[in-house]
Formats: C-alpha cells, structure tokens, sequence
C-alpha cells in the first residue's frame, strides 16, 4: 500500500492506518499460529539505490524506508522458522498498476 494515497482516518473511534509506515511484510500476524508451521513471506527485491535524494521528500521517504527495512530485519530474525524469498523486480514503479503481459511476466 502507499501511504500518501491512503492517509490515516478514523472509523469508530480507531485511527486506520497504512501498514507500510510500520512494516513492509507483517509476518508477525501470523507468528502465532502453530510452532510447527513454517512462514513463508515472498518480497519483491529492490535495487540498491546508490544516488542521493535529490528532494526534501524523496530523502524523507529514504530515511522512512531505512528505518521500515531495519525493524523488520531486526523482527525476522526473531522468527526462526521464517523464511525470507526476495524476487528480483527490476525497476519497477510500485504505482505501474497497467503493465503489458509480457512485463508482468518478466
């Protein structure tokens, strides 16, 4: 989800909130069920990026995405009977939501 398109709200006394400001893989909604149970979560594998934020709001998304990335390192290695797969993705922009057959195959 993207957080800019879908801002916090309230709905009955509860304030809804886009996960991804929190956590880019929830997997410990599920770190509950049954012990034995693997926990598979499957993420796209994103590039390095290696050149400077060239504005205030690409460097605040940045620092955001670091500290996003961080906690969930930190989590994942919590859960020893998850099992990280990243898929190379390229460069792919998260709103392309109308890619051809053959991009979404590739």
């Amino acid at each position: 989800a993207i957080p800019l398109l879908y801002p916090p709200y309230e709905q009955e006394g509860r304030v809804i909130v886009d996960a991804a400001v929190a956590t880019q893989l929830p997997v410990w909604l599920v770190s509950g069920q049954e012990q034995y149970l693997p926990i598979v979560a499957i993420a796209p594998m994103k590039p390095r990026q290696m050149d400077r934020p060239q504005s205030l709001p690409t460097y605040i998304e940045t620092l955001l995405n670091a500290g996003v990335k961080a906690r969930d390192h930190y989590q994942f290695a919590q859960i020893p009977r998850l099992r990280l797969i990243e898929i190379p993705t390229g460069n792919i922009d998260p709103l392309a939501f109308n890619l051809s057959f053959q991009e979404r195959r590739s």
